[in-house]
């Protein structure tokens, strides 16, 4: 029994230790891709030829989520292209492998002040209790987002 007890206390040992190095990678990871999506930016922020940029999804996307929004969102420049100003400068979640392609101007470049975005992708991936308020009290999904931050409102925001 005594043996069994040092057991156990070495198997929690491990699992702890081995959920602490999981969080740790995920850091490392999302802290790296950051660095890189923020150099891609300011490498090229500079050049007036660069207009925007546009947030591509990765081969390696696994389900919708907020880059599905980032990737059809239309501010005039053409899909999923963001003006330099309004670019996010993190990417919005642990793990995200999408990435930025700058885009150069043209003729048809007309930038809007509000984009357009596809309802149904970002009702999709909308929290249970902003798409309880959309269909049962039919209100516009588009209430509940930041254009400015590119996310939803929060419950304290809304309410």
């Amino acid at each position: 029994q005594e043996q069994s007890q040092e057991l156990i206390e070495r198997a929690v040992q491990w699992w702890i230790y081995n959920r602490q190095l999981t969080r740790f990678k995920t850091i490392a990871q999302t802290e790296l891709a950051n660095a890189f999506h923020l150099a891609q930016i300011k490498a090229t922020e500079a050049d007036e030829d660069i207009v925007g940029y546009q947030w591509r999804l990765s081969a390696s996307h696994p389900r919708k989520d907020i880059c599905d929004v980032y990737a059809t969102i239309d501010y005039g420049l053409g899909r999923g292209v963001w003006p330099k100003d309004k670019v996010p400068r993190r990417k919005p979640h642990p793990h995200c492998l999408c990435y930025l392609l700058p885009v150069v101007k043209r003729k048809h470049h007309r930038e809007k002040p509000e984009p357009e975005i596809d309802r149904q992708v970002l009702l999709s991936f909308a929290p249970k209790w902003i798409k309880a308020l959309v269909e049962k009290e039919g209100r516009d999904i588009l209430e509940f987002w930041d254009f400015q931050r590119g996310k939803f409102l929060t419950k304290d925001e809304v309410f």
